[in-house]
């Protein structure tokens, strides 16, 4: 990875705000100590946050503030891979720790082109881990919110005339209205769905 492509990522500002595995710290620090221009950008984003939270009383938005506590209370739960009391799958999933959970469900080979099986579900929310060598039929969503988490292989989803490619620790959400698909790339996928009701 270069070092614009770093920056460009949020790398620095996943940093800053301590979202980062201890490899992708390591990274950022190794980087930091390689290169001036890394440094000086860092040091600028950490003043930047520094002045936005003085200038910005974030801490008053009741709707932010119980976002950041949600989002800490999933990673914890996440931590404890309890089947039973799953979190919802989010950009900062670890892929691991979900096919560590989900392993002993899993088929060891495929019967289908496709296995599909609950792995929580209720009113609000139904996740679902797969395992496919075709991937995932076009569909529209009006009523919930989907998003996918890749533990296992590669693979290619269209949302409208985009496509992003996944692969392992992968994470996208669909947006509403917005007809997509998922091709595999390798010999077959294994995935977290999840579909929350809007």
């Amino acid at each position: 990875m270069n070092i614009e492509d770093s920056l460009n990522q949020g790398l620095l500002q996943d940093y800053c705000l301590g979202l980062l595995t201890d490899p992708e710290k390591e990274m950022v620090e190794g980087m930091v100590k390689l290169y001036p221009e890394v440094k000086s950008a860092l040091l600028a984003m950490q003043q930047g946050l520094d002045n936005y939270v003085v200038e910005k009383p974030i801490w008053r938005k009741a709707a932010l503030r119980n976002k950041i506590w949600e989002t800490l209370d999933n990673i914890n739960t996440e931590e404890k891979k309890d089947i039973n009391n799953l979190p919802l799958i989010n950009k900062y999933s670890d892929h691991k720790k979900w096919l560590e959970m989900v392993a002993p469900m899993l088929p060891a080979t495929l019967e289908e082109d496709t296995f599909l099986s609950p792995i929580q579900a209720n009113e609000h929310v139904v996740q679902l881990v797969t395992k496919s060598i075709t991937g995932h039929a076009e569909e529209i969503h009006t009523d919930m919110i989907e998003s996918f988490l890749i533990l296992e292989g590669d693979c290619i989803c269209q949302i409208g005339d985009n496509f992003t490619q996944l692969t392992a620790g992968g994470f996208i959400e669909i947006p509403l209205f917005e007809k997509h698909n998922v091709k595999v790339l390798s010999p077959y996928i294994v995935a977290i769905v999840q579909r929350i009701a809007v």
